[in-house]
């Protein structure tokens, strides 16, 4: 009965997210990810590291391969922020570098930030465009 609820839960929250609600919720696991291989860094945890940072990358490498590249420039420039950081998370794993871990994080975070301000200005323009239909009818 509870892994029905579940499952029904689940399905319900896939229908109700937005394309930008989920880029945000990938941008939150790959942080949280870069969080606990910072973590394992500083406790020598290398099994956990390689994981947490294996984890953010897997991300990375989606959020890249969803690119839809005729929506412009934005489209290539993400594409370059996205190799860059998967760059910097090879060299700081192989190298043990946790301020490369760190910057990698930071501009996650700044990404994150820009499109959570991005799904508010959604959010007023569809409910603008779902009042302005309410009153044509």
């Amino acid at each position: 009965m509870v892994a029905s609820y579940a499952r029904s839960q689940y399905q319900e929250m896939q229908v109700q997210t937005s394309p930008e609600r989920l880029v945000i919720m990938l941008y939150d696991g790959a942080i949280f990810a870069l969080e606990r291989a910072m973590g394992a860094m500083r406790q020598g945890d290398m099994k956990l590291q390689a994981a947490s940072i294996g984890k953010a990358q897997d991300i990375i490498c989606h959020l890249s391969g969803t690119l839809n590249m005729s929506a412009g420039p934005i489209a290539y420039d993400l594409e370059k922020i996205y190799r860059g950081c998967l760059t910097g998370l090879l060299k700081a794993h192989a190298y043990d570098d946790i301020s490369g871990v760190e910057e990698v994080a930071r501009v996650l975070a700044n990404l994150h930030e820009g499109w959570v301000e991005a799904e508010r200005k959604l959010a007023i323009e569809r409910a603008e465009i779902g009042t302005l239909a309410g009153a044509n009818m």
